[in-house]
């Protein structure tokens, strides 16, 4: 043979838990507001926005550490400068180290 093992090594990446994490919105469609939920394996990091479907940020939602378990944020369909803003299509993003969720919010008025 050409080659030889010679050590086997079995590596637990960091962050691969959170691989389980799914943001849902409930209700959806919404109108005035929704809530964002989902949990945490492990205490995370973490950046809650709503953005445009064009990819502008609107609101931020929580940005910080979160405990390991259940998490939730309501949503009330205004910017971050409290204006509320139209009926359409939103998008949710939940950011955890290096991982990104995403859910789409359809808001009726």
């Amino acid at each position: 043979a050409d080659w030889e093992l010679l050590r086997s090594e079995t590596i637990q990446l960091e962050g691969a838990p959170l691989a389980t994490v799914v943001l849902r919105a409930f209700p959806n469609p919404f109108n005035p507001s929704t809530r964002l939920d989902f949990v945490l394996p492990t205490a995370s990091a973490a950046r809650l926005a709503v953005y445009e479907v064009a990819g502008r940020r609107l609101a931020v939602l929580h940005e910080g550490l979160l405990a390991a378990g259940p998490a939730g944020f309501e949503w009330d369909g205004k910017d971050g400068e409290g204006r509320a803003l139209a009926s359409g299509v939103y998008l949710a993003r939940l950011e955890l180290a290096g991982e990104v969720r995403q859910v789409k919010l359809v808001m009726l008025r």
